[in-house]
Protein backbone atom coordinates (compact mmCIF):
# COMPACT_ATOMS: atom_id res chain seq x y z
CA UNK A 1 0.00 0.00 0.00
CA UNK A 2 1.36 3.40 -0.94
CA UNK A 3 1.25 5.92 1.89
CA UNK A 4 0.24 9.33 0.62
CA UNK A 5 -0.19 10.93 4.04
CA UNK A 6 3.44 11.08 5.24
CA UNK A 7 4.96 14.32 4.04
CA UNK A 8 8.04 14.52 6.26
CA UNK A 9 10.75 11.85 5.89
CA UNK A 10 11.13 11.60 9.68
CA UNK A 11 7.60 10.11 9.72
CA UNK A 12 8.51 7.42 7.19
CA UNK A 13 8.77 3.80 8.28
CA UNK A 14 11.21 1.12 7.20
CA UNK A 15 9.80 -1.24 4.58
CA UNK A 16 6.98 1.12 3.55
CA UNK A 17 6.53 2.59 0.06
CA UNK A 18 6.13 6.30 -0.69
CA UNK A 19 5.88 8.67 -3.65
CA UNK A 20 8.94 10.92 -3.86
CA UNK A 21 8.22 14.63 -4.29
CA UNK A 22 11.17 17.03 -4.14
CA UNK A 23 10.56 20.58 -2.93
CA UNK A 24 12.49 23.72 -1.98
CA UNK A 25 12.93 24.70 1.68
CA UNK A 26 10.30 27.41 1.21
CA UNK A 27 7.95 24.85 -0.37
CA UNK A 28 7.45 27.19 -3.32
CA UNK A 29 8.41 24.72 -6.04
CA UNK A 30 7.49 21.02 -6.03
CA UNK A 31 8.71 18.38 -8.45
CA UNK A 32 6.82 15.10 -8.52
CA UNK A 33 9.46 12.61 -9.63
CA UNK A 34 6.74 9.99 -10.20
CA UNK A 35 9.00 7.51 -8.40
CA UNK A 36 7.80 5.01 -5.84
CA UNK A 37 10.47 4.41 -3.22
CA UNK A 38 10.80 1.97 -0.33
CA UNK A 39 12.61 2.99 2.85
CA UNK A 40 15.43 0.54 3.60
CA UNK A 41 16.89 2.12 6.73
CA UNK A 42 17.93 5.33 8.46
CA UNK A 43 21.08 7.25 9.30
CA UNK A 44 20.02 9.31 12.30
CA UNK A 45 16.72 10.72 10.96
CA UNK A 46 17.70 10.64 7.28
CA UNK A 47 16.10 7.75 5.38
CA UNK A 48 17.91 5.42 3.03
CA UNK A 49 15.68 4.35 0.19
CA UNK A 50 15.66 2.56 -3.13
CA UNK A 51 13.48 3.27 -6.13
CA UNK A 52 10.93 0.51 -6.66
CA UNK A 53 9.36 1.71 -9.91
CA UNK A 54 7.92 4.69 -11.71
CA UNK A 55 4.43 5.80 -10.73
CA UNK A 56 1.49 3.46 -10.34
CA UNK A 57 0.12 3.90 -13.83
CA UNK A 58 3.33 4.05 -15.84
CA UNK A 59 4.58 0.87 -17.41
CA UNK A 60 8.10 0.16 -18.56
CA UNK A 61 6.84 -1.41 -21.78
CA UNK A 62 3.63 -0.32 -23.42
CA UNK A 63 1.54 -2.76 -25.37
CA UNK A 64 -0.94 -5.54 -24.68
CA UNK A 65 0.99 -6.58 -21.57
CA UNK A 66 2.20 -3.70 -19.42
CA UNK A 67 5.25 -4.47 -17.34
CA UNK A 68 6.43 -2.27 -14.52
CA UNK A 69 10.11 -1.72 -13.88
CA UNK A 70 9.87 -3.56 -10.55
CA UNK A 71 8.43 -6.64 -12.31
CA UNK A 72 11.29 -6.72 -14.82
CA UNK A 73 13.88 -6.23 -12.04
CA UNK A 74 12.37 -9.07 -10.01
CA UNK A 75 12.33 -11.42 -13.02
CA UNK A 76 15.96 -10.65 -13.90
CA UNK A 77 17.07 -11.09 -10.29
CA UNK A 78 15.34 -14.48 -10.12
CA UNK A 79 16.88 -15.55 -13.43
CA UNK A 80 20.47 -14.67 -12.49
CA UNK A 81 20.24 -15.75 -9.05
Amino acid sequence: MIRKDSFWPMNWRCGKEYFLIVTTPEDIYRNNTDDIIVVTGFFNKTPYYRVVQKGLNRGLFDGPAKLYESQVNEAVNRAIG
